[in-house]
């Protein structure tokens, strides 16, 4: 291996999860991609760890400015989605079954499709229901 200047040793990029460096950016994103992907890490599979996680980001959503009812439902939608995670990685049966972060990606945009769709469903049938009340006064 031909030994490196001073100036390319401290320009490497060191990965946060096991030290390792690499001369560019791309390199090390990477290296992270497939080597540390989102969910692998050995902090998120503690159970007080997800519950401290879910409890931040309902409290993110609150200082957003997010009404209460929108609050339950994306925080029931990430709660789910670590139930799921863990269900699948106890199951005896699926020694080969693995979630990753494109089947966290894919599980949000269903879950929040589903959430918008019944929303506008429970204005439609409110609609319904008002007329109709309005109708036999």
């Amino acid at each position: 291996m031909p030994k490196l200047t001073k100036q390319t040793l401290e320009k490497r990029f060191p990965c946060p999860h096991c030290g390792q460096t690499f001369r560019t950016r791309q390199g090390l994103s990477g290296h992270i991609q497939f080597k540390h992907p989102p969910g692998t890490s050995k902090y998120t599979t503690r159970p007080i760890k997800w519950l401290t996680d879910i409890q931040i980001y309902k409290s993110v959503l609150q200082s957003a400015n997010f009404s209460d009812e929108v609050v339950s439902e994306l925080t029931e939608i990430l709660a789910e989605w670590g139930l799921i995670e863990r269900f699948i990685a106890w199951a005896p049966s699926e020694k080969n079954l693995k979630v990753g972060w494109a089947d966290f990606k894919t599980y949000l945009i269903v879950a929040y499709a589903q959430m918008y769709a019944n929303r506008r469903l429970i204005d439609r049938v409110d609609k319904i229901l008002a007329r109709a009340i309005s109708r036999l006064r």
